[in-house]
């Protein structure tokens, strides 16, 4: 593995090094357990004011040799913001359960924070006020108050009441406000429902707060939805501005559309909480946008996957997002968000993998902008880099016609191969990410293929640039390659590792790959498996 990592090194012209790098569309993955052990989980993907999203949960993640941890910021382009780092840590001598990010709320200056850590960069988090990170910086806003010995215990934020740029806090008893302009909690303001729920409140900006509430009576648990009308805090025990909605199933406050707040399968207005029918189906939203609820419908509909409804609609889901593909599901409830972007996110967000078999799910693995990876599976094809001696692959349609109009600059060989689309990770094919050695880490303007566990591996690794997944292919066993896809293609080093000039071919023919050992080329055996190819005619 060293040798193929180190075998890319070499800096090239400005301009191919330009126009390589600003053709990349990636996606992003290698999701872990934190410290890598056991399963990662995402508890939230939330909207950043300038595109892009901010993951939130609990796992490890690598990226240009970068470690990330229960936090991390994406900007629009797909890519993590490697300039924004914040650090959490957890001791067990502060009992705090779980050891995790519990929530999290963006305003357009930072975003508090709740969780189970003891501090954030440095900074002990056991005082007065959620930790409130700025978004250019990660560096704490409010770290007096943070800092300050006994306090609060937070648990759920609620979104940005952009009417009084404010933010809400859901402790163990009561509600508390935040400013967003320095963090602070106000000590003279509260509401205190006579339940507390345990998923995030909501700001409706017309001067009412949701939260959802449970009790159990006679062994049968009730599930509430209310509404807070803000002018009358302050309360002893404070009672919702209308009667509260019971419903037998667990809900959550899915979010905001117009005059609408979504909460479990019903919508209300959000004026006065009057109750608006919504759902013709027992499944709850996931997310919410200005046009349209994202939901995964229940078993028993057709098609069974992630549908969306239009929010002016009568609820009636359109068969339009995602069916289960084969070997994955779409997560469900808080997992599933569509990406984030300015405008309205019609992208997919975050699936999630099963075992074939006996069909247990995996934690959430993926994070992918459905517009960067193309439906129809591709012909990979081979391009020759004069200016370089270099060989580069792509099986991404656009990039291609891209580097089909700088002749001069990339050349068709003329070898091509079969794949698979790498967007829903089909089983038996395997994805294969694409990471670059980019001339100003030190590389060599050269790629290398990685499947599987070279992903995250090689993402640790400072001097490589995650490209994201490019197309999907079966792979060869003990045995060679299997039925169907029996045409093989192998993997060829130039061995100049020692030049900085290090540089892969992928071949399809015995002819082929006899000519460049001949040349001093390493054979370093077959890789891929495809149904059909095209060798090389120079």
């Amino acid at each position: 593995m060293i040798r193929l990592v180190l075998a890319v090194l070499i800096l090239l012209v400005t301009g191919t090094v330009s126009a390589q790098r600003a053709l990349t569309t990636p996606d992003f993955s290698g999701f872990a357990g934190r410290d890598g052990v056991g399963e990662a989980s995402i508890n939230k993907l939330l909207p950043l004011p300038e595109g892009g999203a901010l993951v939130v949960g609990t796992f490890d993640v690598w990226y240009d040799g970068l470690r990330f941890r229960d936090l991390l910021k994406l900007r629009a382009d797909g890519h993590p913001d490697t300039s924004w780092r914040v650090v959490l840590t957890y001791s067990e001598a502060v009992q705090r359960y779980p050891k995790t990010v519990y929530d999290a709320s963006v305003t357009p200056t930072g975003v508090f924070v709740t969780g189970g850590f003891s501090t954030i960069n440095g900074v002990a988090v056991n005082g007065g006020a959620p930790p409130y990170v700025s978004l250019a910086s990660g560096q704490l806003l409010n770290a007096a108050s943070v800092s300050t010995a006994g306090g609060l215990q937070f648990f759920m934020l609620s979104n940005h009441d952009k009417s009084a740029d404010r933010v809400y806090v859901q402790t163990e008893n009561a509600l508390r406000r935040i400013s967003a302009a320095t963090g602070q909690v106000d000590p003279a303001w509260f509401l205190r429902p006579s339940s507390i729920g345990f998923d995030s409140p909501l700001a409706d900006s017309a001067g009412g707060l949701w939260n959802t509430a449970s009790e159990t009576s006679f062994m049968l648990t009730s599930y509430w939805v209310n509404r807070y009308p803000l002018a009358a805090a302050s309360a002893v025990e404070s009672a919702p501005n209308v009667p509260p909605q019971k419903t037998i199933a667990n809900v959550t406050v899915a979010g905001i559309a117009g005059d609408y707040v979504y909460a479990g399968t019903a919508r209300y207005r959000k004026t006065d909480g009057e109750l608006a029918p919504f759902w013709q189906t027992a499944s709850s939203p996931s997310y919410v946008s200005e046009k349209y609820a994202y939901f995964r419908t229940a078993p028993a509909f057709t098609p069974s996957g992630i549908v969306r409804a239009v929010t002016s609609g009568n609820g009636t889901p359109e068969s339009w997002l995602l069916a289960n593909p084969v070997g994955y599901v779409a997560a469900s409830g808080q997992m599933f968000l569509p990406w984030p972007t300015p405008g309205e996110p019609d992208n997919l967000g975050m699936i999630m993998k099963k075992t074939p078999v006996d069909g247990v799910v995996f934690p959430p693995v993926l994070i992918v902008r459905e517009d960067m990876v193309g439906n129809d599976d591709p012909v990979v094809v081979e391009y020759y880099v004069p200016a370089l001696r270099h060989y580069f692959l792509t099986g991404r349609k656009s990039e291609q016609a891209a580097l089909d109009a700088l002749p001069q600059t990339f050349q068709r060989t003329g070898m091509t191969f079969t794949a698979k689309s790498s967007r829903y990770r089909d089983i038996p094919e395997q994805p294969v990410c694409r990471l670059y050695a980019s001339p100003d880490k030190g590389g060599s303007n050269s790629h290398f293929y990685g499947i599987g566990n070279d992903c995250p591996t090689l993402n640790k690794l400072s001097g490589l640039k995650y490209e994201g997944f490019d197309f999907s292919v079966r792979t060869p066993t003990n045995s060679g390659c299997p039925a169907g896809a029996t045409n093989t293609v192998t993997r060829l080093f130039n061995n100049k590792v020692a030049a900085n000039d290090g540089n892969h071919r992928y071949v399809v023919s015995t002819a082929t790959k006899a000519r460049m050992v001949a040349q001093g080329w390493l054979d370093e055996g077959v890789v891929f498996c495809s149904t059909d190819v095209t060798d090389a005619t120079n």
